[in-house]
This record gives C-alpha cells, sequence and structure tokens, in this order.
C-alpha cells in the first residue's frame, strides 16, 4: 500500500502556494523525550504565522531543501532547492576558495582601524570564476567604543601588516549587530556598482565597448588585454535628451544646444527600432535637446553633454522664473515682457540620454542617474526593520 504524503508536508505546500513566504527556520532536539521539532515562521503582507512539526521525517527531508538567499533589494527569503548535491557541491567550493590565509592582517572602515577582528571568509575575485569579492568578519564591541561612530557607507579596507598590501576594498553589505558584537558580510567594488539599478540599451556597439561602458558605470579603470581594445580615440558624439513639460512649434537653439519636437531625422536607421524609443520617457515627451560633443567614450559624452543641456535649460527657466520689467545686462536695461501661465511653467531635462557614435555608429540609451538607488522593497514587515529605531526614540 502506498504510503500517504505528510500532512505537514502538504499544509506548507497550500500556504507556500498562497503568497506565504518563509523568513525563519530553526530545528531543536530534545534527547530525553527523542523529540525532533521544526520550527518555522512564515509571512504574508505584514502577517506572521508559525509551524512547529514533531517526528515528521519526510517533512524534515522536505524543509532542508530551502536554503536562505537575499534579493536586490536586501530582503531574505527561504527558497527551495532541487539539487541538495549540487548546492552542497558548490558552497563547499566558496568555502574552500574563501578560507583566510594564517597571516596577521587590519581591518578599518573609514578612518576607523578595527580592533580583535576575526576574519572568518574572504574571497578574492579573479581568476577561477570568482567575479567579486567577499569579505566576512566579527568585531567585539567591548575592544572597539569607536565602532558606534562608523558609518557603513565608508569603504571597508583589509590589510595583510606583514607586507602593507590590500587584501580586500569594498563596502558593507549587511551587518548584524547586538549589544557585545557585530557581524559584517562585505562585498568588494566601488560603491556606484551596488547603488546603480542600470537602465540601458547598446544599439550596434561593439563588445570591447560595451564592457568600458559597464566599467566605467561601475567606478573601475578597466585594462582589456589581447587584441580586443574599446575605442577611446577623441571623436564627435550626438547626443539627445528628453525634455519634459515643453512644447513648441518649430526648432530653437540655445547655445550649443538645439531644442526640438522631432528626432526622426536626427537618428540613424538601425535606431528606428530601438525598444527604448517606445517606452517612457521617450515617447511621453513633446521636445527633445540635441548637442554634440567631442569625448573619448559614450559616458563620458553622456555625462559632459547632461551638462551643457542642463544649463540650456536653466537659461528657459531663468527667463520664465524673471517677474520684474526688466534686466541688467553689460550695463544695459533690457525690458522684458511677463506672461503669468509662463511664470508657473516648469520644464526640465529627463536624465535619460542617447549618445550616437560618429565614427563607429554605435549609440547608447542611458539613464544616468541610475546611481541614485532603487525603490525601497520589503518582503517582509517594515516594522521588523524599523522597530528598534522607534524604541530608540522612546527611550
Amino acid at each position: 500500500m502506498k504510503q500517504l504524503p505528510s500532512v505537514n508536508v502538504l499544509r506548507l505546500k497550500v500556504f507556500l502556494k498562497d503568497g506565504w513566504k518563509i523568513i525563519s527556520c530553526s530545528f531543536s532536539l530534545a534527547a530525553a523525550t527523542n523529540q525532533e521539532k521544526v520550527h518555522l515562521v512564515l509571512e504574508k503582507e505584514g502577517q506572521k504565522t508559525f509551524m512547529e512539526v514533531t517526528n515528521d521525517s519526510e517533512f524534515t527531508v522536505y524543509i532542508l531543501h530551502f536554503k536562505k538567499f537575499e534579493d536586490n533589494y536586501g530582503n531574505f527569503e527561504f527558497v527551495y532547492v532541487e539539487d541538495l548535491k549540487e548546492y552542497g557541491r558548490r558552497l563547499d567550493e566558496l568555502i574552500q576558495k574563501g578560507s583566510v590565509p594564517k597571516r596577521p592582517y587590519r581591518v578599518s572602515i573609514g578612518d576607523t582601524d578595527l580592533r580583535d577582528v576575526h576574519l572568518d571568509h574572504l574571497l578574492v575575485a579573479g581568476p577561477g570564476g570568482v567575479h567579486v569579492s567577499i569579505a566576512s568578519f566579527f568585531v567585539p564591541l567591548e575592544k572597539n567604543p569607536a565602532f558606534h561612530r562608523v558609518d557603513f557607507r565608508d569603504e571597508v579596507t583589509i590589510t595583510w601588516i606583514d607586507n602593507g598590501q590590500t587584501a580586500f576594498k569594498g563596502y558593507a553589505h549587511e551587518v548584524s549587530c547586538s549589544e557585545t558584537a557585530a557581524i559584517l558580510l562585505c562585498y568588494g567594488g566601488t560603491r556606484r556598482l551596488f547603488q546603480s539599478r542600470l537602465t540601458s540599451e547598446l544599439v550596434a556597439t561593439r563588445p570591447e565597448d560595451s564592457l568600458y561602458l559597464l566599467a566605467a558605470l561601475s567606478g573601475y579603470k578597466t585594462q582589456f588585454q589581447g587584441i580586443g581594445q574599446p575605442e577611446l580615440s577623441r571623436r564627435s558624439f550626438k547626443v539627445i535628451f528628453p525634455i519634459a513639460g515643453l512644447v513648441i512649434p518649430c526648432d530653437f537653439r540655445i547655445e550649443q544646444v538645439v531644442f526640438t519636437k522631432n528626432i526622426g531625422n536626427e537618428l540613424p536607421e538601425k535606431l528606428t527600432n530601438a525598444k527604448t524609443l517606445s517606452k517612457a520617457p521617450w515617447n511621453a515627451v513633446s521636445a527633445f535637446a540635441i548637442t554634440s560633443i567631442e569625448s573619448k567614450h559614450f559616458f563620458e559624452a553622456l555625462v559632459n553633454a547632461e551638462e551643457m543641456v542642463k544649463r540650456a535649460v536653466d537659461w528657459i527657466q531663468f527667463r520664465t522664473d524673471i517677474s520684474g520689467p526688466s534686466v541688467k545686462e553689460n550695463g544695459k536695461t533690457r525690458m522684458l515682457g511677463y506672461n503669468m501661465s509662463k511664470s508657473y511653467s516648469k520644464c526640465f531635462l529627463v536624465p535619460y540620454g542617447l549618445a550616437i557614435d560618429s565614427k563607429t555608429g554605435g549609440a547608447v540609451f542611458l539613464q544616468l542617474n541610475a546611481q541614485s538607488g532603487h525603490e525601497l522593497v520589503f518582503n517582509y514587515n517594515p516594522n521588523d526593520f524599523l522597530s528598534h529605531l522607534f524604541q530608540y526614540g522612546k527611550s
């Protein structure tokens, strides 16, 4: 007779199907009563429920397939892993690669040197498939009173004391604090690499130029080995930005910037089917700013062109903001008119530019302010994140 599946497994599957997520999992064993217990905390839309299962081997085997992962927004969740053997192999491989050499080291956060730090994991990026350096260490707070004043946005540096070389540079990614100690998980790289949520489209760009663009966005100074090299000669780029809040009947120019309502004649044929053009903000504005600039690569062209266009838009806004009858220029008084409707208008540059390379023919759409951050996303009750702050304010 075929054994029926565990009622507890079926119950958990119903929870997961209904949108509940496992946020905590723990095991306990009472030898005296021969009881093995699995404790689960599940959450959905800020509500919590609990499961406690005793002596159910099928449920225990099932729950061991759930491993803790972090999403792009800093939320932890238990995710079902089908192949535990492969998961274990990869985990062991990372642990072996991240073993800390037996040599003296110094750890600092910004200008603060930490004492008696225990470095338990150090994985350095490089050949062998490791793309991002990782460091994890334990800080005893009794030995580090200055730790309470550190800023976790400052750079974390680990230095080998015996030769003064840098073993790790990066930033704190996750910090767990208690009254006596703190545990820091740090990732190597520049802060911009972790702040960015890159929004871009590359059209007919060479692979080397695309990689160079990504490196420039991350703040890396990149050297390419071999024959393939990015094009870094100084050349002309045509740069276009959407302008929100501006409706015009014809083209006009301010300094080196042309404002137009139609960019169709400015786009090479290979760009006519670009996906970005059919999406906001590109399909939602009535005017665009166009300028030409000499630069060495796409990112430099976009950043420098953005400043030129901003200055031109500022001139437009300056004129609409003038509420007096005249201004003085070079010692002369210029009489001006006034219009209330115009004075309450507001146009602005949308920092989502298009750079077209006149030499290679490649083009890049890029949202320049991507490094400013991303949505604050909670997959669990926000009170769990904020409650300590509320308690602090009441004390």
